[in-house]
């Protein structure tokens, strides 16, 4: 139902007054008619972007977006992505007059971005954009409900809406629940739960049951009827298809990205329609970021093909890793990891001058010779770990007790590697990772060689192994007794020589293991009184059973 009429303004004719004052006044306005306002000229989109950069705060940003006169105008061209983080940045719930201004469109591509949570949505993501369109009335919330997917408004109806459908009125027995008959009496709507979140949608059903009531009651007997699972798979469906003309790229087909790289890669010139904006390198790069810089002294074209390419890489990393553009933090992860990756890949391809790399190779394949790079240098651990070398009480990987080699063990194994809290951007990176990885596997190869029982932790037992080797034992096989020797062996100035040479014998080859065993022999026994000391804080392993 359209909103009534307003009634036409009415007009009267105007007064005369007899005297000469007034008829002299009346005569002198005549002659100079009142203008009428000037229509105002479009307000640049390009300059009204630039401004919102500008914005040092949220209050500041609302205020820039809504300041030009034909700001319903601009926010309806506004890219997507950008709508979306400058709502971030202001708060959803002080954006209620930006939200007045969104099209059904522009609404159903944000919900795209922000209510899923990989291939379901998410209730406790959508609940604050429902409360976002109640605020803004009962049209607007109503009207931007409608132009949503129907399985998706069928799936919102069903989690806070039970029907039953009335067949014979004077049988029917109302529900304890909060409860509403329709206006013909067939059926009865249910809210169970009835809490605070279902105040949206019960605003919407009474308008929409206003609006077109047969519309309303098909939507009602629809969401009861159906399926949760079968509403989910037909909304993402058409979310995956909105998102692939958007240039999104499907999952599996995004999984290349981590792919070892063919032998020889074709160059293709990519082209995305994530962003409507002129310079994605902007968006994805850093200020002092060394690849802007690199892109920097391009020719324009040049630099445009490639700031087209990155817009593909960041479409299968995000992609690959199923990250929601509403996850800043997985966001900036994905975003460095790229960055690092492409810097190495550059590096690796040395001696070759790094603006001719750009020119030649595409950004997915020097990333991808890079992450292959790093998992080269990562598989030998695996390999361990696999092999039950760190295994502990409860982990494969709990049997490395000390918490900073446990999270550099973690670190290294996990499914995107990582040294120091980043993807290597260098060889020389690298080049310790490669160190901290030799070092790994020469701690749990070797305790899993001297038979390291799986209650004791890698490096108990090998402090352990070493400190019976330094007093002259060859089994591993400490006594309370042995500890005062120990403390004069470790002081001895040739121990470190002695430890490393039966390091050798064990078949180790990291130079930095025996430097981490004699430090925490050191710290434990330095400052200790072998007759008082308690056995328990030591890291070692006693042999109290054996006399």
């Amino acid at each position: 139902m359209s909103d009534p009429e307003k009634p036409s303004k009415l007009t009267l004719p105007p007064l005369e007054c007899s005297c000469c004052e007034c008829h002299e006044h009346h005569h002198e306005h005549s002659e100079h008619p009142i203008e009428t306002k000037k229509q105002l000229p479009p307000t640049d989109l390009h300059e009204w972007q630039q401004s919102l950069l500008q914005a040092r705060s949220g209050a500041d940003l609302l205020d820039a977006m809504l300041r030009p006169h034909d700001a319903e105008r601009l926010i309806a061209q506004m890219p997507v992505q950008d709508l979306q983080l400058c709502i971030h940045r202001i708060g959803l719930g002080d954006c209620t007059e930006i939200v007045e201004c969104l099209s059904g469109d522009k609404l159903q591509s944000l919900m795209d971005l922000e209510v899923w949570d990989h291939d379901t949505p998410s209730l406790e993501r959508l609940d604050p954009w429902l409360n976002a369109l109640m605020q803004s009335g009962p049209h607007v919330l109503g009207t931007r409900l409608l132009a949503l997917d129907w399985e998706l408004l069928q799936w919102t109806i069903r989690r806070s809406v039970q029907v039953e459908v009335i067949e014979d009125p004077n049988e029917f027995e109302p529900p304890d629940a909060e409860h509403v008959l329709t206006p013909d009496g067939h059926m009865c709507i249910i809210f169970p739960e009835s809490s605070e979140r279902d105040l949206p949608v019960k605003i919407f059903l009474d308008w929409l049951m206003r609006e077109d009531s047969a519309l309303c009651t098909d939507l009602l007997l629809f969401s009861s009827a159906a399926l949760d699972s079968n509403l989910e798979e037909e909304a993402l469906h058409w979310r995956n298809g909105r998102l692939a003309d958007e240039g999104y790229i499907d999952f599996y087909e995004a999984l290349s990205i981590y792919a070892p790289p063919p032998q020889n890669p074709v160059t293709t010139d990519f082209k995305t329609r994530l962003y409507d904006d002129p310079s994605p390198a902007e968006r994805w790069l850093v200020p002092q970021d060394e690849l802007k810089a690199l892109f920097s002294t391009l020719p324009h074209e040049e630099a445009e093909r490639l700031e087209a390419d990155l817009g593909h890489v960041v479409n299968l990393a995000l992609s690959a890793d199923r990250v929601e553009l509403w996850d800043e933090k997985a966001v900036q992860e994905v975003l460095l990891r790229l960055r690092s990756g492409i810097l190495l890949g550059l590096e690796l391809s040395e001696p070759q001058p790094k603006a001719d790399v750009l020119r030649q190779k595409p950004l997915a394949i020097l990333f991808r010779e890079a992450y292959a790079a790093v998992k080269a240098q990562t598989a030998p651990l695996l390999k361990c770990v696999k092999a039950g070398d760190f295994k502990g009480f409860s982990s494969n990987l709990d049997g490395l007790e000390q918490s900073h080699l446990l999270d550099l063990l973690e670190s290294l194994t996990a499914r995107h590697p990582s040294y120091n809290g980043r993807f290597p951007q260098s060889k020389a990176a690298l080049q310790e990772l490669s160190c901290a990885v030799e070092l790994l596997c020469d701690l749990g190869q070797i305790a899993a060689h001297l038979k390291r029982p799986d209650n004791v932790g890698i490096l108990m037992w090998l402090c352990s192994a070493l400190a019976c080797n330094l007093v002259g034992k060859e089994e591993i096989s400490l006594k309370v007794e042995d500890l005062h020797k120990v403390q004069q062996a470790i002081q001895d100035p040739l121990a470190e020589q002695a430890a490393a040479s039966w390091w050798q014998r064990q078949g180790g080859h990291s130079a930095l293991a025996v430097p981490v065993l004699l430090k925490r022999l050191h710290e434990a026994l330095d400052h200790i009184d072998p007759q008082t000391v308690d056995l328990r804080i030591l890291p070692l392993h006693f042999d109290l059973e054996t006399p």
